[in-house]
């Protein structure tokens, strides 16, 4: 078996040295830690861009630049996945997923703005929520403001925008007057003019 080297009897005198200290203090005093990291003596070669980034940071650190090129090994041979190697180890793991098409993205959004037209217009006083379509392309609305149907819309058709009939949604026709807002066939920049013509018809 090879004899130790010179590196290892300094490092076992060092412990000793702390032991000693460590049993000469009083009972339940711990103030000296002892920190012994091996290392092996390695030759790298750098370029000189990276010779300078090393040497900028450690400058900027006052830490030496091997203890920079530790830390990027560290960081590099971490456990830790980063989000770029997350993502190139999970890409096309799942062929057959799909995303939204942007036709539906965008129903989906004119959906949202008809809802908070209803929700507004019952603060108002003028609907109350009734029903959505399965569809999801029209919501229904219970007039409570004591206008008709018929009133609203003849007073948005003048304007160019047409309403779903709101007695043919229901298999027993209900003994109140509403709406039906479809959203299914205009754009989404359109449509927040077309209810702003349709808020104009409650107070008309």
């Amino acid at each position: 078996m090879p004899e130790p080297c010179a590196a290892v009897h300094r490092v076992e005198r060092q412990i000793g040295a702390v032991q000693s200290l460590a049993r000469a203090l009083p009972h339940g005093v711990h103030a000296v830690y002892a920190c012994c990291m091996s290392s092996t003596r390695t030759q790298v070669y750098l370029t000189e861009e990276q010779r300078r980034k090393v040497d900028q940071l450690a400058d900027a650190e006052g830490v030496a630049m091997a203890e920079i090129v530790r830390r990027a090994l560290d960081m590099y041979l971490s456990d830790d996945a980063d989000a770029t190697t997350a993502l190139a180890a999970t890409f096309g793991a799942a062929p057959s997923a799909t995303a939204p098409s942007r036709d539906e993205w965008q129903r989906g959004r004119r959906h949202q703005l008809v809802a908070g037209f209803v929700t507004e217009q019952h603060r108002l006083g003028h609907l109350e929520p009734a029903a959505t379509s399965h569809a999801g392309l029209r919501i229904a609305a219970r007039i409570i403001n004591g206008r008709t149907e018929r009133q609203i819309a003849s007073s948005v058709d003048a304007e160019g925008i047409r309403l779903g009939s709101y007695h043919d949604c229901w298999h027993t026709p209900p003994d109140h007057d509403g709406i039906v807002i479809g959203f299914g066939n205009i754009t989404t920049s359109d449509l927040p003019v077309a209810l702003a013509i349709v808020a104009g018809a409650f107070t008309s």
